[in-house]
């Protein structure tokens, strides 16, 4: 029987590079880690973003890093919208 080949998100390979990147886990933990089939996986997606140790860190990574903060600052802002409409809908 054929296998089918496993197709995984931009954003989720970035974070495992990521993860490979900081020291936090080595290629093959984090193959493990995630359930990634391939051996090489993981040294073909630090290859794809132009990086080939961990001293390298590539301009994604930043972007990423930046889009996440304004991400945050969004939800946080949208929790006080919404936790000020129910103070104001419980005083009704």
């Amino acid at each position: 029987m054929e296998e089918k080949k496993a197709h995984y998100s931009q954003a989720f390979k970035l974070h495992v590079v990521e993860e490979v990147l900081r020291g936090e886990l080595t290629k093959e933990q984090a193959r493990r880690k995630y359930g990634i089939r391939g051996k090489s996986g993981v040294l073909n997606w630090m290859r794809k973003f132009g990086v080939s140790n961990a001293k390298q860190i590539p301009v994604c990574f930043e972007r990423m890093k930046q889009e996440e903060t304004t991400d945050k600052a969004a939800l946080e802002q949208r929790v006080k919208e919404l936790e000020r409409a129910l103070e104001d809908a419980q005083l009704k």
